[in-house]
């Protein structure tokens, strides 16, 4: 018992002994101002976790709103390429610098030269003797078609991506002369004897009385006239010679052959009908091309050869016209922007 006594003494002593050290050595301050220095050290540690993770939170929040109305967009652009139909639209450039967007305004376009100047009155007002041989060019862009009615009430219907320079008024007692520069017209001619009408092309002169004829003008190297209805004369820079009913002229530089397989086809486009047998698929898309403003891409060259028949009509959207293909053949379209890609 003596022993135990004796132990707890000393260990008294020994806690007394080194409390008093403690003491003897320390800083109040100094203790309190590492205490609060911990404190805070692991509050910035509570408050870089806590904003650490509400701004991982907030960059995952942003990046899939960004992701989604990313996807939208880029869906909502897929939709309104593929819901595209051909529409009646033309641009009109007089030579006075005015230019008309003709979208707004229903064919066919009459222009009455003296009213549309007078509708919008200003110095550059041409006199009587201008009026007669001022020019204007209609343009015609691809997705569209639009339809003129000129002077002497003959009438020109351009397919898309085509331009035609014409007098507003033509000259008295002078020929009727047009310029289709390129594209593709259906034209129905008012019958004149004693004013030859004559279009002028690249390749070729097409000189009519009255009559009614296509000309195209799509291939640069070569032009194709398909006369309806009358009697055409076409004059080439080495060949003189003249259409009948029925038949189509293949023109080129040098050299004019004639034939009179499936010309009716030819004119089908004014109806809104796009006919093909035992065409390649990429002379279908060329027209499809022209008729919604897109541009095709084949993922397979041999793809382009291939052959198809069938019908597409002009009435039908983007989206009709290409399931229409994928269900006479096994090619698949993918759109990327205004690009259509032809897989197999």
């Amino acid at each position: 018992m003596q022993d135990i006594k004796k132990i707890k003494l000393l260990l008294q002593w020994y806690w007394i002994k080194r409390t008093n050290e403690f003491r003897a050595t320390y800083d109040s301050d100094q203790a309190w101002a590492r205490i609060q220095k911990r404190i805070h050290q692991r509050q910035r540690i509570k408050v870089f976790y806590r904003y650490g993770a509400a701004a991982c939170i907030f960059g995952l929040v942003a990046l899939s709103a960004g992701f989604f109305y990313t996807y939208r967009h880029h869906t909502s652009e897929i939709a309104e390429i593929l819901a595209r139909t051909p529409s009646n639209k033309a641009v009109l450039h007089l030579e006075n610098g005015r230019i008309y967007n003709l979208e707004n305004t229903p064919p066919p376009l009459l222009l009455d030269y003296e009213g549309l100047l007078n509708s919008q009155k200003n110095d550059d007002t041409k006199n009587s003797s201008d009026k007669l041989s001022a020019y204007a060019t209609l343009e015609v862009p691809r997705g569209g078609e639009y339809t003129l009615q000129l002077s002497d009430s003959s009438k020109v219907r351009l397919n898309a991506a085509s331009r035609l320079k014409y007098p507003i008024v033509f000259a008295k007692g002078a020929k009727r002369e047009i310029f289709l520069e390129e594209g593709e017209a259906y034209l129905e001619v008012s019958s004149d004897k004693q004013h030859p009408f004559i279009v002028h092309t690249p390749l070729t002169d097409i000189e009519v009385i009255g009559t009614k004829f296509n000309v195209s003008l799509y291939d640069s190297l070569q032009t194709q006239v398909t006369l309806m209805e009358g009697l055409v004369k076409l004059h080439g820079s080495t060949f003189h010679t003249h259409l009948h009913p029925g038949e189509t002229a293949f023109i080129s530089k040098d050299s004019v052959s004639l034939s009179s397989a499936n010309y009716a086809s030819t004119v089908l486009w004014t109806q809104g009908i796009y006919e093909y047998y035992n065409t390649e698929l990429q002379q279908i898309t060329r027209q499809l091309s022209l008729w919604y403003d897109v541009d095709f891409i084949f993922a397979d060259r041999e793809l382009a050869t291939c052959k198809f028949a069938g019908v597409i009509m002009k009435k039908y959207s983007l989206q009709e016209a290409l399931d229409m293909l994928s269900k006479v053949s096994k090619v698949k379209f993918r759109v990327h922007e205004n690009n259509i890609e032809i897989t197999k």
